[in-house]
């Protein structure tokens, strides 16, 4: 979960690695020849024993890319919100399915949130004047702005065009800022708290707010604009600053939900750079003869990156009650623009999996995130992990609920990935290994299964299904399946890996549905998982390379 501290660094990274990106992949490519369709393979692979080392791959040229978002034009960025009061769900059938489809969007869809009541599916789109946060009516045509758009820099946000998974965010993540009973909490455009379900109520603040992240049963704990901490009930609405045991105000730009109902962790982040020194006057010399060296600036240049300092706070709920500085852990971190994904601590309520905006630096090796123990401020040790020496677990991920996490196996002389590790966020000792995998591509929303993925830029990437918690059978292989992908109940959906619009859903006993939205320049771009159906966001690539999209909903 970032912070607001961090959202114009991440613009520019974000723009910069897009323009490259756009550069490169704008011109369209002759679409690829059809092949038939891959049977899936039902079965398992037996789960192998703990990570080994494999052989480097043999480079062979990926194929020719599908038509996706990067070959529209997206210099002079995109349009703006559709209306509204326009768009109508259509009943379609296409073979022997039948869908729902909201059509003719100039912007693409990024999938966000399902509300509990399952009424509305919220999504975001990136326009020319910043993110908008939409609620589709999915049982008529309420549909309502639930978030104006906002953003100080658009010009970085029209690239989220190339990319727009940037924005997407966990559904589960995006839960977070939920009460128990359901009812969303969010910052309005003057910085006032707002409880909305149907109705909407104001919750007044002493300052305007830049974010609130609800705390206990009627708590919440929110940060101003100027980065402080404050602790506070909605009804009746009761706020004070948090302060540490000196009575010192505290700063916290992320708020991390635990299990207990008595308090929160909060930490914040501070970069430890060191400025050059100045440089001195050199001493005169006079002419004819040797004197002593000039000297030189003596500035502090980090090895792999620029130190950074999170400091864990545990922040009671109960009002007067100090914060506790927990430990603070130091890292190395560089930019990136790449996704990454939010913060999760585990269900031990110990262990953090550390994500933020910049790729942490272990060992030399970089990563997207970190298994860190909050009480100690030390990263784990692969050695307490059980993995073998001589590794390094990098780009952790965990389920929102932190129930489940999973990270790379690295190999710290070759830097070769091994294989995936995954364990209880309960019990890390709880843990598995299987080589050949690289990562995870999609949770089941109830965390009963996942999505792993492997491959190299020099190859094609594969995917498979494990179930949680891992039995004999491993992995269970997606024959002729590619991303992206989501889930229908036990349905995996992704895009059928022969065509760039054909979807195929993969039933975990072998059955295997296809719905086919294939038309000139459409491709799958992006799929959200629901309770018993998916939505699929689907472009297409239109004259002059802009794109309409098309928002279809279909259960298997």
């Amino acid at each position: 979960m970032s912070g607001p501290v961090t959202r114009s660094v991440m613009r520019l990274y974000r723009f910069f690695g897009a323009l490259v990106l756009g550069l490169t992949a704008c011109s369209p490519r002759p679409p690829q020849p059809s092949i038939p369709p891959a049977s899936p393979t039902p079965g398992g692979t037996p789960s192998p024993a703990g990570p080994t080392s494999t052989p480097r791959p043999t480079y062979t040229p990926r194929p020719t890319p599908t038509p996706s978002a990067a070959l529209c034009k997206w210099l002079g960025g995109p349009a703006g919100l559709p209306d509204l009061s326009a768009l109508r769900w259509e009943e379609r059938t296409l073979g022997p399915h039948r869908v729902r489809v909201l059509d003719g969007l100039p912007l693409p869809p990024i999938p966000h949130i399902l509300t509990p009541d399952g009424r509305f599916l919220e999504v975001l789109f990136v326009t020319t004047e910043g993110k908008a946060l939409v609620a589709l009516d999915l049982a008529g045509t309420a549909h309502r702005l639930v978030q104006a758009p906002s953003g100080s820099c658009p010009l970085a946000d029209w690239v989220l065009c190339l990319a727009p998974e940037w924005l997407r965010e966990d559904p589960t993540l995006a839960a977070r800022n939920r009460l128990p009973d359901g009812r969303r909490l969010r910052i309005d455009e003057t910085g006032r708290v707002r409880v909305e379900d149907g109705e909407t109520l104001t919750v007044d603040t002493p300052v305007p707010f830049e974010a609130v992240y609800p705390a206990g049963a009627n708590g919440a704990l929110g940060v101003d604009q100027m980065g402080q901490l404050w602790r506070g009930t909605l009804r009746p609405p009761a706020w004070e600053r948090v302060q540490d045991a000196q009575g010192r105000p505290l700063h916290g730009g992320w708020i991390l939900p635990v299990q207990s109902p008595d308090w929160a962790l909060v930490f914040n982040v501070v970069f430890e750079y060191v400025p050059p020194t100045a440089t001195p006057r050199p001493p005169r010399i006079e002419p004819g003869t040797r004197g002593p060296p000039s000297p030189t600036p003596t500035p502090y240049i980090p090895s792999h990156g620029a130190p950074v300092a999170f400091h864990f706070w545990r922040v009671p709920l109960k009002r007067g009650a100090p914060a506790v500085q927990l430990s603070t852990f130091r890292a190395e971190v560089m930019g990136t623009d790449v996704s990454v994904p939010g913060s999760v601590l585990l269900r031990d309520s110990r262990h953090l999996v550390l994500s933020w905006p910049f790729m942490v630096v272990m060992e030399g090796i970089w990563s997207i995130s970190a298994l860190v123990d909050v009480e100690t401020g030390r990263r784990v040790a692969e050695g307490a992990l059980g993995l073998p020496e001589g590794t390094i677990l990098r780009n952790v991920t965990a389920i929102a609920d932190g129930r489940w996490v999973l990270g790379q196996v690295v190999d710290q002389r070759t830097r070769q990935g091994r294989g995936i590790w995954v364990a209880s966020g309960e019990d890390l000792s709880r843990h598995w290994t299987f080589e050949g995998w690289r990562g995870v591509q999609a949770w089941h929303p109830a965390g009963k299964e996942m999505v792993v993925e492997a491959g190299t830029m020099a190859e094609p990437e594969r995917l498979g299904v494990l179930r949680l918690p891992p039995g004999a059978e491993g992995v269970r292989p997606l024959e002729g399946l590619q991303p992206p992908v989501g889930w229908a109940g036990d349905w995996v959906v992704g895009r059928a890996a022969e065509a760039p619009a054909k979807v195929r859903a993969v039933e975990p006993k072998g059955r295997v549905e296809e719905l086919d939205l294939s038309a000139p320049g459409a491709f799958l771009q992006d799929v959200m998982s629901g309770r018993d159906r998916v939505w699929l966001v689907v472009g297409t690539v239109g004259p002059e390379r802009r794109c309409r999209y098309t928002l279809v909903e279909w259960a298997p």
